[in-house]
């Protein structure tokens, strides 16, 4: 008797494609990279001093550990230098470079690999990490350095950064000449802190879109991250239901509840939408495609409950910013999202859908050879248009020709062109053999000239006059040579 087969049965998924996540994973660093560059032309070099020890404790602990786990290297997966590149952008200017490398390998080692690694982990590990540095070392997470302050005093590469370079929110600390100022000379600090204590802010809606305040590495440049999204959404890598649900909920919560009463209406909205990690965490945060759901209907909840749960650890929370937290909560609902906003089987509406498309594509198919003629001809009228045009500059640049009604009267009439030429040539001889004989006989020149001979004119004869020989200076006169 034959044993029965025995199968192991692998984790999911299940799915498979052609798409590799070192494909996905290098799309997000591609999107990254010009909110990167607007961070160091702000910020200064030490953000690339800070990117390259997140992305390096990432990477090294996750080749660490698949060492001890006597794993096949995931290292080319680009997911660790994703979650590393997340990290930092997540980060003030001013922590110092211990800080990244801390977060980073808690990140990759209790985040996702205690997990089981990629796909199997529930928190996103770039916010997990973040949130693991707030809660630990709150001094060095809520200062930010002021990008009007950097212009005059960079930040240093390798040192961490004094006191005067870096000012909490909400107090007072000393300016770059040792002298203390109040905070609020400086400039606002963390947009989002300051209304949380109750003072209203200001700024410039072109500051809050190029970057030019006072926050995280990667949360200030706002048109930078727009073009990252851009980016994905031309690549089909991002889950646009996600974002639009997160965006729209802050953004409708923030005109019914603005933080302060409504005598911060005005301001409060682009704040809440500009002022904070809102953009950074919809488009690149909450939409991992390990830890946020792959139904429609749930990726449409999830982004709603990040973006109520981010408004309300807002207005009640002891944090500015709750992006973060309200992620990791969400998180945490992605399987049973998923579980019960499965789509549900609609045989009749199938059968339905499935008619009309059919019958859209035979429409198709019979419009498109109609719009092809109509191009053809649009093309050939347009063709003619310009022809038409270019024949007319062409005229008007070049010199007049004869026309062909001249050219047809001079070839009608050849005979009598020749005559009119040779009486011309005729009367021309006439003339210069008069002029001569008055040089050589100028008495005879004098009488002729005194008793002209009337001349008939025609009408085809052209008056001609005989021009008396000018004197020169040598030449003698008549009553000269008669004495």
């Amino acid at each position: 008797m034959d044993k029965p087969k025995r199968y192991t049965v692998t984790p999911p998924p299940y799915i498979r494609s052609a798409e590799r996540v070192s494909g996905m994973m290098l799309d997000v660093l591609i999107a990254l990279t010009p909110a990167l560059i607007v961070a160091v032309i702000i910020f200064g070099l030490r953000v690339l001093m800070l990117t390259a020890v997140s992305v390096a404790s990432s990477v090294g602990c996750e080749w660490l550990w698949t060492k001890m786990r006597r794993r096949k290297s995931t290292v080319g997966d680009l997911s660790a230098v994703v979650t590393g590149v997340l990290l930092s952008f997540m980060l003030p200017a001013s922590v110092p470079l211990w800080l990244p490398a801390v977060g980073a390998a808690f990140a990759v080692i209790v985040v996702k690999e205690l997990f089981g690694g990629l796909g199997k982990n529930l928190f996103n590990p770039a916010v997990g990490g973040y949130v693991f540095l707030l809660l630990s070392w709150p001094d060095y997470m809520t200062r930010f350095a002021n990008p009007q302050l950097l212009r005059r005093l960079p930040l240093p590469v390798f040192a961490t950064p004094k006191v005067g370079y870096v000012r909490d929110a909400l107090s007072s600390v000393p300016d770059i000449s040792g002298r203390f100022v109040d905070a609020t000379h400086l400039g606002d600090g963390s947009l989002l802190a300051v209304m949380q204590s109750g003072r209203k802010v200001t700024w410039d809606l072109w500051d809050l879109l190029t970057g030019m305040r006072e926050g995280a590495l990667g949360e200030t440049a706002v048109l930078a991250l727009l073009a990252g999204c851009a980016y994905l959404i031309w690549r089909r890598a991002l889950k646009f239901r996600v974002t639009a649900g997160f965006i729209l909920s802050v953004a409708v919560l923030s005109l019914i509840f603005p933080m302060g009463g409504y005598h911060y209406a005005d301001t409060y909205p682009a704040t809440a939408l500009f002022g904070g990690m809102l953009l950074l965490g919809a488009i690149f945060l909450a939409t991992d495609p390990v830890t946020s759901p792959v139904t429609p209907g749930g990726q449409w909840v999830y982004g709603i409950g990040c973006g109520v749960l981010t408004e309300l650890i807002r207005h009640r929370g002891a944090f500015p910013d709750g992006v973060a937290f309200a992620i990791l909560l969400m998180n945490v609902l992605t399987w049973t999202l998923d579980r019960y906003l499965r789509p549900k089987e609609h045989p009749k509406l199938d059968a339905l859908r499935e008619k009309l498309g059919k019958k859209l594509r035979e429409m198709w198919q019979r419009v498109m050879p109609v719009l092809g003629k109509a191009w053809n001809a649009v093309r050939a009228k347009c063709s003619q248009w310009i022809a038409a045009a270019k024949q007319k500059l062409a005229e008007k640049a070049a010199p007049k020709a004869e026309t062909p009604e001249n050219t047809t009267e001079s070839a009608d009439k050849p005979e009598e062109t020749a005559e009119k030429t040779a009486e011309e040539s005729k009367k021309s001889d006439a003339v210069a053999a008069d002029a001569s004989a008055a040089d050589e006989n100028p008495a005879e020149g004098e009488e002729a000239a005194e008793e002209p001979e009337a001349e008939v004119k025609t009408g085809d004869e052209p008056e001609t006059e005989a021009a008396e020989p000018k004197a020169e200076p040598g030449d003698e006169t008549p009553d000269e040579r008669e004495d």
